[in-house]
């Protein structure tokens, strides 16, 4: 999101692997697909984070369909879900009591978490990739409604599998 843009050490981060910073305000869409699309321009790949917040993590919030418009709008794009999802804190499976120690989400202290989240001796997550969506001819909601599928069906299968 935009404000990230201007945070100590975590903006100065972000704009050094050129993040595109998002504006989240609906009737800014349009200029967030223009800045998207520049970077495409330039033959860079793109991560999209489609569900626009940040939660804890024990599900997938439903995807923001207004970025999957790139897709609508592109047939020469190619789009590849994939599965982030941690298992074990410690070597211990993650639970709702070790959860908070991962996630970042609504009005925690980034500093304070940061903190804790260091202190850690070991975090174990799971990244599984999906085939390549075939997007031609689909508007922006049965893509985003098709991703959230893929990415919902690999936490399930990272988690068998952890």
């Amino acid at each position: 999101k935009e404000d990230i843009r201007n945070w100590f050490l975590l903006g100065f981060l972000a704009k050094m692997q050129n993040t595109i910073f998002i504006k989240r305000k609906n009737y800014k869409t349009l200029e967030n697909l223009n800045s998207i699309n520049k970077e495409l321009d330039n033959k860079s790949a793109i991560v999209l984070f489609p569900e626009g917040t940040t939660n804890t993590g024990k599900k997938v919030l439903n995807f923001k369909s207004s970025l999957f418009n790139l897709f609508e709008k592109n047939n020469t794009l190619r789009l590849q879900n994939f599965s982030l999802c941690y298992t074990h804190v410690n070597n211990m499976p993650i639970d709702n009591r070790t959860r908070p120690q991962i996630s970042w989400y609504g009005d925690m202290n980034i500093i304070n978490h940061l903190s804790n989240f260091l202190k850690l001796s070991c975090v174990n997550a799971t990244i599984v990739f999906h085939p390549m969506l075939p997007t031609k001819g689909l508007d922006r909601k049965s893509i985003s409604t098709s991703s959230i599928k893929q990415v919902k069906k690999g936490i399930n299968l990272a988690f068998k599998n952890a």
